[in-house]
């Protein structure tokens, strides 16, 4: 839920968030992931599926390819 003086950030996708919300917390853990090298980025996914479940693990793995393609189109 996101309150009029809350503050938000534009995401690289044009979208509006507020940065207490479940969309900004999912593109950070997206963006951090997405920065660290492949084997730990497996390690990482690797301790979301502990911690969250399978479904913890395929909603960030969504995410991640999100970000992933937004990144490439912007840069190319």
């Amino acid at each position: 839920t996101r309150h009029d003086n809350a503050a938000t950030k534009h995401l690289p996708d044009g979208s509006v968030v507020g940065l207490h919300s479940k969309e900004w917390a999912m593109y950070c853990q997206a963006r951090f992931v997405l920065s660290q090298p492949l084997k730990a980025r497996r390690e990482i996914l690797d301790g979301v599926e502990r911690s969250r479940g399978k479904d913890g693990r395929e909603l960030l793995e969504s995410e991640i390819m999100r970000w992933h393609r937004v990144q490439k189109q912007t840069t190319a």
